[in-house]
């Protein structure tokens, strides 16, 4: 049996950021970080390891906007 901290090194970025911000998955599809967050992880990372670590960056691009990003 896994203890917490062990499950929550296992969760997805994507998962971990809708659980932390409690998202719901409508509400995920109009939320300007979590589809830069999907769009980052689809694109440029060919492994779990590289994303779960860029992911510990990812948190203060939350403060640009949807159009500086360029998030589709």
């Amino acid at each position: 049996m896994l203890g917490k901290n062990q499950a929550s090194l296992q969760m997805s970025p994507i998962t971990e950021y809708r659980e932390r911000n409690n998202k719901t998955l409508l509400s995920l599809r109009h939320d300007c970080t979590y589809r830069l967050l999907n769009k980052y992880l689809n694109q440029e990372m060919q492994d779990y390891d590289e994303a779960a670590i860029s992911y510990n960056w990812f948190p203060t691009l939350a403060t640009m906007s949807c159009s500086n990003l360029h998030v589709a």
